[in-house]
This record gives structure tokens, sequence and C-alpha cells, in this order.
């Protein structure tokens, strides 16, 4: 399951995502439990975000370190 979710975060295009994100829905449906579960609602409910992060690669860390040399400018 830990994996899967590695694969879905380093797709390169939405699609590849998309693949990856039915490949865990899988997996989650298989095993039936509830931690499982709660990481696919997760998933879910944070899917718009990680299309951004997809497409752009700008994680929160990005964010911030770009924002910080831009304040010392």
């Amino acid at each position: 399951m830990k994996e899967q979710v590695r694969t879905l975060l380093r797709t390169g295009s939405l699609e590849d995502a998309e693949l990856a994100k039915e490949e865990l829905e899988r997996l989650v449906k298989e095993s039936n439990q509830p931690e499982t579960t709660r990481l696919w609602r997760t998933i879910c409910r944070w899917w718009k975000e990680i299309e951004v992060l997809i497409v752009t690669g700008a994680t929160t860390e990005k964010v911030e370190a770009t924002k910080s040399r831009l304040r010392t400018v």
C-alpha cells in the first residue's frame, strides 16, 4: 500500500496518476481495513492538491523556501 502511494506521488502526468490512483483504490478495497480506508479517503479529499503537486512539482517546502528568498530581496 505504501509503495503504491509513493508510485502515485512520483508519477509524471495526471494520466499516470489516475491509473496509480485506480490501482490504490483496488488495493484498498481488497485489504478491507479501517486504516487503508482512511488513507483512501484522505487521498480522495486531497486529490486536487495532489494533482497540483504532480503537474508543478511544487511542494510546501519548495513554496516556503521561495517565499523566504523573496522576503530577503
